[in-house]
């Protein structure tokens, strides 16, 4: 077994970095930090990177379990920070005709129901996209189309690099701001990567243990 967890920036990663232990290693411009039997990969901002950095993490690595955590917006009123979302679907944001909708891979998305949190958990539909929306006519306008609950850069294009190579996959994001509730980045973004990554360590731990 060999898990891939993935986060755009350093905040998102910095913490399951520290607590496994794990040695920093470079391949072709990215950062992957290797421990036993786990590879955090930070695959920097946008699809673009986390489509390359999730090729070279297959190509390196070859992962049997791949993870795609990090921060993302709520385009919902429902959802507020600190509110964990498990992407079953991930949709490309704003395409109207021929949708670009990929799956999570349905054993990980069972799993992580058995981890104890504290932490609201919702299912749910994940918009991705290169964007970062922030006025509310425009969110409301691509959730009517896509009926997503929520916004970030990466998840999609890791979905699409795992399907191509079979690789069991499922996105798991926390909420840090909301532009339509007014609950802003700045007041919420640390508190939540942190609470992701006490739940994201504790998946690992689980995964772990069953491969023993």
């Amino acid at each position: 077994m060999t898990i891939l967890i993935q986060g755009a920036m350093k905040k998102e990663i910095n913490e399951l970095i520290k607590v496994f232990s794990l040695k920093l290693e470079r391949h072709e411009g990215y950062q992957f930090y290797r421990g036993h039997h786990l590879i955090v990969s930070l695959t920097k901002i946008g699809t673009v990177n986390a489509s390359k950095a999730t090729r070279l993490a297959i190509k390196y690595y070859r992962p049997t379990h791949v993870f795609n955590i990090g921060l993302c917006g709520a385009h919902v009123k429902s959802l507020h920070p600190n509110h964990l979302i498990i992407g079953d679907v991930v949709t490309y944001i704003k395409a109207k005709q021929e949708r670009l909708i990929l799956k999570g891979t349905p054993s990980l998305i069972r799993l992580v129901d058995q981890i104890p949190t504290k932490l609201k958990l919702t299912h749910a539909i994940m918009g991705s996209a290169n964007l970062f929306t922030k006025d509310e006519k425009t969110i409301q306008r691509y959730q009517k189309i896509c009926q997503h609950v929520s916004e970030d850069m990466e998840s999609i294009a890791s979905y699409y690099e795992c399907e191509s190579e079979n690789i069991p996959h499922l996105a798991i994001r926390i909420i840090s701001n909301n532009e339509i509730t007014h609950e802003d980045y700045e007041t919420h973004h640390r508190a939540a990567a942190h609470h992701l990554q006490v739940f994201i360590e504790q998946l690992i731990n689980v995964l772990m243990q069953s491969d023993n």
